[in-house]
């Protein structure tokens, strides 16, 4: 069950959720994934959560996902990826860029926000990111 902190997130989420239809409902292509679990590693070892139950779609190279948080809060994160900026075989490094809900940055509840990729392209796919020196998170995808 998804608990909602307040209006303002039930609005986006219901956003997400239309956004997600669309682009599941829409033509695939070969660079389309729907990306399924997230994991991360918290360098200060402060008790934050680590398994994130993470769902989202990509299109495009445009994406929407929903998590929940290392803080237990529901996330929202909507941007754009870029994989193909430097390759050697499968391995790929890149970026991706967004707006973010869930955390406490400043007095805002949606942050801009950019992270480095590490994308690797085996029979398995995924991506790892890294946040400052807090975290680094692993997320997996397939081919839709």
């Amino acid at each position: 069950m998804i608990y909602w902190r307040n209006a303002a997130t039930f609005r986006f989420g219901g956003i997400i959720r239309a956004l997600l239809l669309l682009l599941i409902c829409t033509t695939a292509t070969a660079e389309d994934y729907i990306h399924l679990g997230m994991w991360s590693y918290h360098f200060d070892d402060s008790g934050y959560r680590q398994k994130h139950n993470l769902i989202g779609i990509e299109k495009n190279n445009k994406f929407a996902y929903t998590y929940i948080n290392s803080q237990n809060d529901r996330s929202f994160y909507v941007g754009k990826i870029r994989r193909d900026w430097k390759c050697a075989g499968k391995w790929c490094l890149g970026y991706n860029y967004g707006i973010i809900t869930g955390y406490d940055i400043g007095r805002y509840k949606w942050t801009p926000i950019a992270f480095p990729v590490l994308s690797y392209d085996g029979f398995i796919k995924f991506d790892i990111t890294c946040a400052y020196d807090i975290v680094c998170a692993i997320q997996f995808r397939h081919e839709i």
